[in-house]
């Protein structure tokens, strides 16, 4: 997942130590950034975008459960980059993606 968040209250801290490389969060006093923390450490999620804005926030997250997720700054543009909201561009790993089968298969009979 990637896009706008618009959490800037959320301190993001480059994090190479960790299993997945990520940043980690701090800062996030209020009921709706201990909700997000929580469904990310829950789902096994970690934001990627390193690149901070100019003011030196994380607007703008990707996050997967993917490791090696690698976020840069695009050498060509595609459309006006806006200093708040920086162009970012990425590189997601090719991986062995096993995708989930259903339990059950329904059939529905319409006559």
């Amino acid at each position: 997942m990637f896009g706008d968040l618009n959490l800037g209250f959320i301190q993001w801290n480059v994090d190479d130590s960790a299993i997945h490389r990520g940043l980690t969060q701090s800062n996030y006093g209020s009921s709706l950034g201990y909700a997000f923390v929580d469904f990310l450490s829950s789902n096994d999620l970690h934001q990627h975008n390193n690149l901070s804005n100019c003011d030196n926030r994380f607007l703008d997250v990707v996050i997967s459960n993917l490791q090696n997720v690698n976020v840069t700054a695009p050498l060509d543009q595609l459309s006006k980059c806006y200093p708040i909201h920086p162009c970012l561009m990425l590189n997601i790993p090719d991986s062995n993606t096993e995708y989930l089968k259903p339990e059950q298969s329904m059939v529905f009979k319409l006559s």
